[in-house]
């Protein structure tokens, strides 16, 4: 056996490129995500006070989504598996944690100033409807693809990479963008 320099950068053994100290943080975040979860959609269904509903739900919602990226890549195409796959950052510049981060502030001012416009059905169930069918045809973007899809635009063509045609390609030849734009698009309509 090596050093314990040669130890710490072994790959796992099942095809990823994930380092031996990974699966602590890949647990940590998974576990807080699954908590996240649970929480909000508890608190969907238990809280009448509008304000931590649209929280919950919106909470719910975002955990959803990190969790189902990160799992997508892990079961179709482990050989691009990261802690980056979660995509908390996937410009690089945490833009989308500003985002999010801003969704929240809107919420809360909009909760404060004009909370009977969020009790609005129609808006509501047109968001839900935009941010189910839209991380469906995301997560079914990558379900489709399997080992063809990741979260890197590839500026080259590989002698591995072929063209889909199948599943929900075969009716959008970009449905994990499209499906994005829906998801992010109903979630801000919901908050």
């Amino acid at each position: 056996m090596g050093s314990n320099e040669d130890e710490y950068t072994r790959m796992i053994p099942n095809e990823t490129n994930l380092p031996l100290q990974e699966p602590l943080k890949i647990s940590s975040i998974s576990f807080c995500l699954g908590t996240t979860f649970g929480i909000s959609l508890f608190g969907v269904f238990v809280t009448t006070n509008v304000y931590f509903a649209l929280l919950s739900r919106f909470s719910m919602f975002v955990s959803l989504y990190h969790m189902l990226e990160y799992t997508s890549v892990a079961k179709f195409n482990p050989k691009y598996l990261e802690i980056n796959s979660f995509m908390f950052n996937p410009d690089g510049d945490y833009n989308f944690v500003y985002a999010m981060l801003f969704s929240i502030v809107e919420l809360t001012i909009e909760c404060l100033i004009w909370p009977t416009f969020k009790k609005n059905i129609v808006f509501n169930t047109l968001g839900l409807m935009m941010v189910l069918f839209g991380q469906g045809l995301r997560t079914g973007a990558m379900v489709s693809a399997k080992t063809s899809f990741n979260h890197y635009i590839a500026t080259s063509k590989e002698a591995s990479h072929k063209l889909i045609t199948s599943g929900v390609y075969k009716y959008e030849r970009h449905p994990s963008y499209v499906g994005f734009l829906l998801w992010a698009v109903g979630l801000q309509i919901i908050v």
